[in-house]
Order: structure tokens, then C-alpha cells, then sequence
């Protein structure tokens, strides 16, 4: 049974290794999903030669596919002659992306971007929990960036927080499941993802709101359930992922446990040779005491056999008597050592001096 247990922790130890979910610690899965964050812009001319520009964040999906927000699109959406840009945070520069679906109620938008394809993120469904620490990834100051930097790849920035609520909330003319989080965003970090610390979506971040100019402004994130059906109405097939993540603190004492489970199992194992060890010891002085008892003729070869018998009765006894050290030392730590110091004993004469 504590094998299997034992096993089983293992595993479990091992599953929460993974790589977006967590097969490293908080940080690095987080760092490692940047590379999937892109800056995306809108460029659109009026109907009487007026020029427009709107910015903001995206992610990346299998199949050349992104995920932003509605409202980042939306002049794109109305205005056939505006050209959509994508600047991946790394690469040569920026490419041009289409709108292939958007739902203006969830504030959620796909696009298909020309060029390579990005490492797609892995989107969690699975409950959220008030407390738990998230991270926003986008471009929130790409309003500062030079104009001749504009498509010059950048790292996008990142942001942690706590989820202070999870709530449905009209954005716009329906209900949206969306997150609420300390984690600081802007403008720019629009249609940018919401992660969990094993670097997984939760939630794409939409708005900000301050109940007051002397409040702490919250993020909204649409939520991840919101964007798995938004995503499996448009056809796409994107890693949704139900298992919660695994914090590194929990990775930890799971780990402790498993290594604790390990050692009781090899001292129940050495408890089990002992006791072979002891019933062993006392068929041999069984047989002994048989033997001594039948001595007569041929007592040399029957002497001889019980010299025998006991060298291995010694030999079982120490290993006895050094298993129950080893558990003595186990259960009750090492014992404190004589204040006096060694004993020293002397063979021999009593008065203490050596015969010449």
C-alpha cells in the first residue's frame, strides 16, 4: 500500500512539472510565455482623408490564429480600407492580420496574422479562487515608444496581481464572466492575456475601473470560459487545459512528502527482515538445542556442525541488534554524549599497573 502511495506522489510530483502548466517554478513559466505576446495596431483612413490609429495586446493560438479584444479591432471591423498590424516580440518587424470573427458583447476578436507561426498558449478552465496570483502580459507603453520604433519588436511587459473577484458583468449588452485582479494594466495591455502562474490564460484583460480617483484601479478580464466558447464557435481548436495549477509552494511539500513516504517504506521493509531475521535466530537455537541432546556418537562431526550454528546465530544477532540501533537512532535521534567524557578500563591488575 505505501509503495503504491508512494508512486502515486511521485507522479504527481513529476505532472506538475509541465511546461505551461507547471513544469517549472511561477516565474519562468510566465517568462516563458512572452514570446506568444504580440503588440497589435490598427491603421485607418476616413471617409474624408482623416487618419486614425488604435493599439493594444494579443496572443498567440494554434494555426497563425490571435486573440484580442473587439474593441482594439473595431475601426477595422467598420472600415474595410484599415490595415491590421501585428509586431511579435521577436522576428524582422511587423505583419499584416485580417479579422476572422469577433463578438462585440464578450469584447473578444480572432485574427489570422501572415508570417510564422507563434507558440500558441494553453487556455485553463478550471476554477478560480479569490487571492490567487495572476499576471497581465501586453504593451502598456507602447504610447511612449518612438514613432520610428513603432514595429521594432519589443519584450511585452508583465504585471502580477491577485484575483480580487470573479463576477458576471454587462460589458456591453449581455452577461460576460469576467475576472477581477490587482495586476496593474492600461490601455495598451487591451486584448493581452490574464495568466495563471504555470503560464496559462485565464482571462483576457478588457478594462480598467476605479471606483474613484482615491481607489486602486482593478483589471477586468474576460473570462477564460468565455473565451473557450467564443473559440469553439468559430471552429478553432485551441489546448484548453481543466486541471488547476500547482503552486511551486505546493510542488514543495508534495515533494517533502513523497521523500518522507520513501524513507518510512525502506524502514518498514528493514522492520519485515528483522522479523525474519528473529525467527530465524530462534530455529537455529532450536535446532542446537536438538543436536546437543542427541550427542553421543559421532559428537566430533555434531560439535563441529554447532560451531557452525552459531557463528551464523552471531551473525544474525548483530544484524539484528544493528537494525534496531538503526531504528532507535531513526525514532529517538542520536543520544547526548556522557558529560564525563570516556570510561577508561583497565585489564588486568586492579592496581592499575601493567605487569613487566
Amino acid at each position: 500500500m505505501l509503495k503504491r502511495l508512494l508512486a502515486a506522489l511521485v507522479m504527481a510530483v513529476a505532472a506538475c512539472s509541465w511546461p505551461g502548466a507547471a513544469r517549472a517554478d511561477v516565474t519562468e513559466s510566465v517568462l516563458n510565455a512572452r514570446p506568444s505576446a504580440v503588440r497589435v495596431g490598427v491603421i485607418a483612413v476616413g471617409r474624408f482623408g482623416e487618419i486614425s490609429s488604435a493599439t493594444g495586446s494579443a496572443f498567440a493560438l494554434p494555426g497563425n490564429l490571435l486573440v484580442t479584444n473587439a474593441h482594439v479591432v473595431a475601426s477595422a471591423i467598420t472600415n474595410t480600407a484599415a490595415v491590421i498590424w501585428i509586431v511579435p516580440p521577436q522576428g524582422r518587424g511587423a505583419a499584416i492580420a485580417k479579422v476572422l470573427r469577433y463578438d462585440v458583447d464578450a469584447d473578444l476578436a480572432l485574427l489570422r496574422y501572415e508570417g510564422p507561426e507563434l507558440t500558441p498558449l494553453s487556455i485553463s478552465t478550471s476554477p478560480l479562487q479569490q487571492g490567487v496570483e495572476v499576471y497581465a502580459l501586453g504593451y502598456p507603453d507602447i504610447e511612449i515608444v518612438r514613432r520610428d520604433d513603432i514595429f521594432l519588436p519589443l519584450d511585452p511587459g508583465v504585471t502580477v496581481g491577485a484575483i480580487s473577484n470573479l463576477r458576471t458583468v454587462e460589458l456591453y449588452r449581455r452577461g460576460v464572466e469576467t475576472v477581477f485582479h490587482s495586476a496593474g494594466i492600461s490601455s495598451g495591455n487591451s486584448g493581452g492575456p490574464l495568466l495563471d502562474g504555470c503560464g496559462r490564460v485565464i482571462g483576457v484583460n478588457t478594462a480598467v475601473r476605479s471606483n474613484s480617483p482615491m481607489s486602486a484601479a482593478r483589471g477586468i478580464a474576460v473570462g477564460a470560459r468565455e473565451l473557450s466558447r467564443f473559440l469553439r464557435q468559430a471552429g478553432v481548436t485551441a489546448d484548453i487545459v481543466e486541471e488547476r495549477c500547482v503552486s511551486v509552494a505546493e510542488k514543495a511539500e508534495l515533494a517533502a512528502l513523497a521523500r518522507q513516504l520513501e524513507v518510512d517504506t525502506r524502514l518498514a521493509s528493514q522492520s519485515s527482515l528483522l522479523e525474519s531475521a528473529r525467527i530465524r535466530v530462534r530455529e537455529l537455537e532450536q535446532r542446537f538445542l536438538w543436536l546437543a541432546a542427541g550427542l553421543g556418537v559421532g559428537a566430533t562431526l555434531l560439535l563441529g556442525l554447532v560451531a557452525l550454528l552459531f557463528r551464523r546465530v552471531g551473525a544474525l544477532s548483530r544484524t539484528v541488534a544493528a537494525g534496531e540501533a538503526l531504528r532507535e537512532l531513526y525514532e529517538n535521534g542520536p543520544r547526548e554524549p556522557d558529560p564525563r567524557g570516556p570510561i577508561a578500563v583497565n585489564e588486568g591488575s586492579s592496581t592499575g599497573s601493567d605487569p613487566a
